[in-house]
């Protein structure tokens, strides 16, 4: 431990080759000490030796098979040296014999964060595939979209609302989520869907509103804002309905 604060003040004076080798020393005495380690990795890391830093960290994945951390951080290590073959071995180490759905939830998260779109919905598929989730199809959903299927990640997003219980809520989430990556005809099919399953839906009101009013659709707009305007009950969508129906008559003139 007191090389460890040793190694940590010298880092901080600059002395990168002396804190390295005060952190070796202590390791050749106990291999297994994490803190030890881990400042190794952090100290090359923030030294900029990749080549180093790749050692420290495959000796921590050896030594700490169960922090999964730096199995990632090793794999960014692979991928920032421009070894994505490697780094995508490194990172699969996260699925064992058997791997849950959880396992390949992380992978694929972390292909996400390293803009591997393709090896990301493969695990995610394998991860519905063991145990389905709205949270994991949205998530897949996002895939599709960032890998330019959007007619995929609609009929994906569309997916979570399949059960008996979404609610017109369900309905608006997903549309909103639809129309802010300009799928908005889908946007729109979603959101009268929603004011079938509840016609006095006031969000649903106001988002289609909103979204003819985008669309240069005000007429379409006007008796949504109008219902709006005149409910009582929520001053909220009261306000919205009023400065709706002054935006959608000013752009007609009227």
């Amino acid at each position: 431990e007191l090389r460890v604060l040793l190694a940590e003040t010298m880092q901080r004076l600059g002395r990168i080759d002396d804190a390295a080798a005060a952190l070796n020393e202590a390791l050749e005495r106990a291999p297994n000490h994490l803190r030890a380690n881990e400042a190794l990795a952090d100290l090359y890391a923030a030294a900029n030796r990749p080549a180093d830093l790749q050692r420290a960290l495959a000796a921590l994945v050896e030594r700490f098979p169960n922090d999964q951390d730096h199995r990632r951080r090793l794999g960014e290590a692979y991928f920032n040296a421009d070894d994505t073959e490697r780094a995508i071995e490194t990172w699969r180490g996260v699925l064992g014999p058997g791997a849950d759905a959880a396992a390949h939830a992380t992978l694929a998260g972390w292909f996400e964060r390293y803009g591997l779109v393709a090896e990301g919905i493969r695990e995610l598929e394998a991860a519905i595939a063991l145990e389905d989730s709205r949270e994991r199809r949205m998530q897949l959903a996002d895939l599709h979209f960032q890998a330019g299927n959007p007619d995929e990640a609609v009929r994906t997003w569309t997916s979570t609302l399949e059960n008996e219980g979404a609610t017109s809520a369900d309905y608006v989430e997903i549309a909103m989520l639809i129309a802010a990556r300009e799928l908005v005809d889908d946007a729109e099919l979603l959101l009268e869907r929603a004011l079938e399953l509840e016609p006095e839906d006031g969000q649903a009101k106001l988002s289609l509103a909103k979204l003819h009013a985008r669309r240069g659709r005000f007429e379409a707009s006007i008796p949504y804002f109008t219902d709006l305007a005149e409910q009582r009950e929520y001053s909220y969508l009261r306000d919205r309905g009023i400065d709706g129906l002054l935006d959608a008559y000013s752009s007609l003139g009227q």
